[in-house]
């Protein structure tokens, strides 16, 4: 009896390790890969609305729906904020959130951005916590 007791915990044990931690660790693997995507996919983006000072319509849906199209459900957050200059430092006055500059897009189909204005972007996932966070100040105005 006491024999067969430890063969039951041995069967178990070996089954854990050959279905449950693969399977685990393929899907770390695959939140990994794609919180990557996110990464690369937002810096590209955001860099070019840096580069450019305007943010295409176009552009900024395909974006989101590649982003939105990924299994985990995340949510797309931006904001500009207009710069400043005060007497001793610089600050960022006016702060545009999703609404208003998605309400632009919509309008428009462009949204400008002026020269050392900041853009910051940055995706949650459906729990709320923040994925990757990228932004920065506008360095040309190419329209």
């Amino acid at each position: 009896m006491e024999d067969t007791f430890g063969k039951v915990v041995a069967i178990l044990l070996c089954a854990i390790q050959m279905f449950v931690i693969p399977v685990y660790l393929y899907s770390e693997n695959a939140k990994r890969l794609e919180h990557n995507y996110i990464m690369a996919e937002i810096t590209y983006n955001v860099d070019n609305f840096r580069n450019t000072g305007m943010i295409d319509s176009d552009v900024y849906n395909s974006m989101r729906n590649r982003i939105f199209s990924l299994s985990n459900g995340y949510n797309v957050k931006i904001i500009h904020s207009s710069k400043e200059n005060g007497e001793s430092a610089t600050y960022y006055n006016d702060t545009y959130y999703e609404n208003h500059i998605e309400d632009e897009l919509e309008q428009s189909g462009i949204y400008y951005l002026e020269k050392s204005d900041y853009i910051n972007i940055w995706v949650e996932d459906k729990s709320g916590n923040i994925v990757y966070r990228y932004g920065g100040t506008v360095k040309n105005e190419a329209y």
